[in-house]
């Protein structure tokens, strides 16, 4: 058996390992003759409806089934009848053995869901987000205390990850001007990663896996252009025109040909005008006939291959397509859908555990020290509603938490005590 110590296993000999098979999105030849996927394929495919829905339907549940209570409250039974009985998804308690500071968590974690985690989430899209946080001082017993109060949003098109030994120390705001960007730190600054196990700094878009169905829907000559072009075609159709041969004599003494007026009537009945023809028959038959035109019969399956597509863009986010199809009683109310729902809402609770551990690491740890002078060993856990309410005591064993540690996001500009 090797032998190792304590101060070895706490070491990271991975730090500066970076994935390399996300490198082969990016290959010059890519399949089926569609654009390479980048940040331009992002911002088209957010004009779509569909992807925007399909986003809102993870942010949506995010930001409104998380809540997050003190170590106090989640020794009331009636928190876990009111966690069960209201369907929230993702309940997180702050456990923390100094009940002050564990309070002042409470809070501000609380505010940043308020005022913050949506505009962090912009990582779903982009991979991630960059943004600025602002922060008040709150008068109160004693001398005031920095509280987070809200974040300002930057456009992930205009910032750059800063690092240093590897850990995010903050970012660039415009690195590609000629000034060279302005450079905003941690904690002043806020970095949110989404996929980070594809990349730890940018992570990957989860638009990705909506990429192929998005093309065939939108690109050239895809399912939209097919739809367009059949309707174009058919309700334009000008149907047929018999006119005799030889001229018109025109009221001014002009004369024109009888080709070049009926290409004319045809060309205004397009536009919504009409016709009207002189009483003249040759042979039996009127001279000038207008026969309208009949449509063509609807392709067969048009409507199912759009829809099989846009299912597909969904499929592609990672939403089944149980999630928005009806039932009585909502979403996953049938016993067909709550397995699907179920494994839905546990991709959810990934993104939500990575959000806190970063905003953990990033501000919180910072809080803490510039207002307490020291650092506290906390967790903010997944709260388990007991299922008999008469034992409601929370325990490290049946908790696993969503923040590992502080260091699992390295920084190296931490706040002196």
């Amino acid at each position: 058996m090797t032998t190792v110590n304590s101060s070895e296993l706490v070491q990271v000999f991975t730090a500066d390992y970076e994935p390399t098979g996300f490198v082969r999105n990016y290959m010059p030849a890519a399949p089926h003759h569609r654009p390479i996927f980048n940040g331009w394929c992002v911002e088209q495919m957010m004009q779509d409806p569909r992807i925007v829905f399909g986003l809102e339907l993870i942010k949506g549940p995010i930001h409104a089934f998380t809540k997050f209570f003190s170590q106090e409250e989640a020794n009331e039974p009636s928190v876990h009848r009111m966690v069960v009985e209201t369907n929230i998804e993702f309940p997180y308690v702050v456990q923390c053995k100094d009940k002050k500071i564990g309070e002042f968590i409470t809070t501000n974690i609380r505010r940043f869901w308020q005022t913050g985690a949506i505009k962090a989430l912009n990582a779903i899209e982009w991979g991630y987000s960059g943004c600025e946080v602002m922060y008040r001082l709150k008068n109160g017993k004693g001398k005031p205390v920095l509280m987070y109060d809200t974040m300002k949003d930057l456009d992930s098109r205009d910032i750059r990850c800063v690092t240093q030994n590897g850990g995010i120390v903050g970012l660039d705001l415009h690195p590609t001007r000629a000034s060279g960007g302005e450079f905003i730190g941690i904690p002043k600054a806020f970095w949110h990663v989404h996929a980070r196990e594809r990349n730890r700094y940018y992570g990957h878009s989860r638009l990705f896996g909506a990429y192929a169905a998005w093309w065939e829907i939108w690109g050239e000559g895809g399912a939209r252009d097919i739809r367009r072009n059949w309707f174009h075609r058919n309700a334009f159709d000008g149907g047929e025109m018999r006119y005799p041969m030889g001229y018109t004599k025109l009221p001014g003494g002009d004369r024109v040909e009888n080709r070049d007026l009926a290409l004319e009537m045809l060309s205004k009945k397009r536009s919504g005008g009409y016709m009207v023809f002189p009483q003249q028959e040759i042979n039996g038959k009127p001279a000038w006939e207008y026969v309208p035109p009949v449509a063509s019969i609807e392709p067969q399956g048009m409507q199912s291959y759009m829809a099989a597509l846009t299912a597909e863009e969904l499929e592609g986010l990672g939403i089944p397509p149980e999630v928005i199809e009806g039932g009585a009683g909502g979403l996953g109310s049938s016993s067909g859908r709550e397995i699907p729902m179920t494994a839905y809402f546990s991709t959810l609770q990934k993104i939500t555990d990575f959000l806190i551990q970063d905003f953990s690491a990033q501000v919180l740890d910072y809080l803490i020290a510039l207002n307490f002078r020291k650092m506290v060993d906390y967790e903010i856990v997944p709260l388990i509603p007991s299922k008999a309410f008469e034992d409601v005591s929370l325990t490290s064993a049946k908790q696993q938490p969503a923040k590992v540690s502080s260091q699992e996001t390295p920084i190296n500009s931490k706040v002196a005590e």
